[in-house]
């Protein structure tokens, strides 16, 4: 540490240069006067914005706004004042950081102070020193307005009684650098520590507690930082108890609000780009992003330039970089990131840029299949919107053709949307040539879903009848049509009904033309009650009728002593999942009635889900003042299919029956 008198010297010799300087040049002095004041006006309400930075810089981690009487004190426990710093702060632009080693790097930031005083001090390591625009004008026998206030330092040899005796005790607290803003103009600065929100010391590097204590505000910020590795760390606000989660490159970071162990979407006033401290652009995603951007003057907003798309760029690879890691490494944020990342808010020019360059990167991230296949994350294949989530489950996890094709289960399990998210980043799906080859290699088992099987059919037929109508031929996407349906004998009444319903009449005709396969023709179902009689329950579950039909069916659940989880916005073909206290499992799908007449109706997808799960697939019914369960609905009711949206329709029914109150 360089001794007090060194630092006087400096101080002096720099005086004395400058004072010289501006007596030779004083329309370049002038000149000086007239860019401070902009950058002053520039950086209004940035002042504690910029003072910051700098404390941050010098690794303080601790920081104090304090008044007394009409002096303002800003005090940092950081590293204290040297000779290059006192040269830095005397030089507009002349900072000796570098662009990537700090926050600051252009020099001007601490002139912005001039907006709130014209005469500041400066006390660290055992010197004080001043910058004034009425004694530099004294000096120099100029009037003030054309003297900057941050030029030319004097040293001090004394400082009033009640300023040192404050300074005292701010270095008793710890702090080892003091300014001092004399006579400042309160009200502007006043407005902006009332503004100054907790997310200004997320993505600083040190400092971690900031007291202020004014006439107008007194306000306490307090955080951690826990090391999670190098490039990861758990920043706690002990202020609001939010939690943020910071992952980090070389040169950008991204910080996602968590809740206990999960990512939420942070608030769209909270969804900002950083050069460190906040500015006022929206990102285009419910996270914070910080990075080197050049902004403008005032640091409020992005300007997009070189440095700024090298900075996007670095964003993009890093969010690329998240998103591999749990497509391959199955992190436990990757549902969370998924979510977030398919949500775009924001449209500006620089958020638009990142989606694109983002878009790019996520395309090229190579992902692993079941197979232990390589393949880029575009030439991924996803399936159709007219196959149910149901049916695309049963799919990957029975026919071999299409688990080569998968990423591994765990991935599906952990991670409900990754389909959803990937189509966003490839275009390349199923199709018509992929599920004749299906229907070639897993016919076996594709029969044991005749509903599927034959919707894969339908679909097959469906196209080739509209190609044929063109051109007269079968199109390329098949070898064959014949030979995609020749093993669906007339005799096969189960499959043939099945293709029947898959069918419109002019289908199955044409189908019939093409190939000789002759279809049944449909019949009007027999109405039948079940043989299962209904059991009144003497004890009754008190329900709250105000919550949806599936929380009240969760309630019911545990009345009855089962363990149950509200699963219906997964979309897999059921509501409830419930583990009775033997370790049973019920799959519960709920249907809310008015009254006892009413018909409901189940989807394709449930209707799959209650094939493939059988006994342990339950319809709960709810109506006003009791529920009723039917175990095995497809076994124990009769339902009607009806073309609508693929409903299937049942008009009456019976099963355990559950009085509620």
């Amino acid at each position: 540490m360089e001794s007090s008198i060194a630092l006087k010297e400096v101080i002096q010799t720099i005086s004395d240069n400058f004072i010289q300087e501006a007596r030779r040049s004083p329309a370049l002095l002038s000149d000086m006067a007239a860019m401070e004041k902009y950058m002053a006006e520039s950086y209004s309400g940035r002042v504690f914005a910029e003072l910051l930075q700098n404390a941050d810089d010098c690794h303080s981690t601790k920081v104090g706004v304090y008044q007394k009487g009409n002096n303002l004190f800003f005090a940092n426990n950081g590293r204290p004042f040297n000779s290059d710093d006192i040269t830095a702060i005397c030089r507009s632009g002349a900072s000796s950081k570098k662009r990537g080693q700090g926050i600051g790097y252009r020099g001007v930031g601490f002139k912005s102070s001039t907006h709130i005083s014209n005469e500041i001090m400066i006390l660290s390591n055992g010197v004080s020193f001043s910058f004034s625009k009425s004694y530099c004008a004294h000096v120099l026998n100029s009037a003030e307005k054309d003297v900057p206030t941050v030029r030319i330092p004097f040293y001090v040899d004394s400082v009033d009684g009640d300023i040192y005796n404050f300074i005292s005790e701010l270095n008793n607290k710890g702090y080892t650098t003091v300014f001092v803003f004399v006579e400042a103009k309160m009200e502007e600065f006043i407005s902006e520590l009332e503004s100054t929100q907790n997310d200004y010391f997320i993505f600083l590097n040190n400092i971690l507690q900031c007291d202020i204590s004014t006439s107008q505000v007194v306000r306490e910020f307090s955080a951690e930082r826990i090391m999670l590795n190098e490039n990861e760390t758990f920043y706690v606000d002990n202020n609001t108890q939010e939690n943020w989660h910071l992952y980090k490159s070389n040169s950008c970071s991204v910080a996602i609000k968590q809740l206990e162990k999960d990512y939420i979407s942070c608030a769209s006033t909270d969804a900002t780009y950083h050069c460190y401290l906040p500015t006022l652009d929206k990102t285009p995603f419910a996270l914070k992003i910080n990075a080197d951007f050049s902004t403008d003057p005032s640091r409020k907003h992005i300007t997009v330039d070189k440095i700024t798309e090298d900075a996007i760029e670095s964003v993009a690879k890093l969010l690329a970089c998240l998103c591999k890691d749990a497509l391959t490494q199955q992190r436990s944020f990757g549902a969370q990131l998924f979510t977030l990342l398919s949500a775009q808010s924001s449209f500006s020019k620089t958020s638009q840029l990142l989606v694109s360059i983002l878009k790019e990167y996520i395309s090229e991230t190579e992902i692993v299949l079941q197979n232990d296949r390589k393949i880029l994350l575009s030439q991924y294949k996803t399936f159709p919107n007219w196959l149910e989530p149901s049916e695309i489950m049963f799919l990957r996890s029975k026919c071999a053709y299409i688990k080569k094709a998968s990423l591994p289960e765990s991935v599906y399990k952990q991670y409900d949307g990754v389909d959803t998210f990937i189509a966003s980043y490839s275009k390349n799906r199923f199709e018509l040539k992929d599920f004749e080859e299906l229907l070639e290699q897993d016919e076996k088992v594709l029969k044991t879903m005749p509903d599927t099987y034959c919707k894969i059919l339908a679909r097959i037929v469906r196209e080739e009848k509209s190609h044929s109508a063109v051109y007269h031929t079968f199109s390329n996407q098949t070898k064959n049509l014949p030979a995609c349906i020749s093993t669906v004998s007339n005799a096969d009444s189960k499959i043939s009904t099945a293709l029947k319903e898959a069918l419109s009449s002019s289908e199955a005709k044409w189908l019939s033309e093409k190939t000789g396969l002759k279809l049944p023709e449909k019949e009007t179902p027999k109405v039948e009650l079940p043989l299962t009689k209904t059991t009144v329950v003497s004890k009754h579950p008190i329900v709250s009728k105000w919550r949806s039909a599936e929380q009240q069916a969760v309630q019911i659940e545990e009345f009855l002593g089962n363990k149950a989880i509200d699963v219906s916005k997964k979309n897999i073909g059921y509501d409830i999942e419930s583990t009775t206290s033997f370790g049973e499992k019920r799959y519960i799908e709920v249907k809310s009635l008015q009254k006892d007449s009413s018909t409901f109706a189940i989807t394709n997808n449930e209707y799959t889900s209650a094939h493939q799960l059988g006994d342990e697939y339950y319809i709960c019914l709810i109506f006003n003042n009791k529920a009723i369960y039917i175990k095995n609905p497809l076994k124990n009711l009769v339902f009607e299919k009806r073309i609508r949206q693929w409903e299937w329709i049942c008009e009456e029914y019976s099963g355990e029956e559950l009085n509620l109150i």
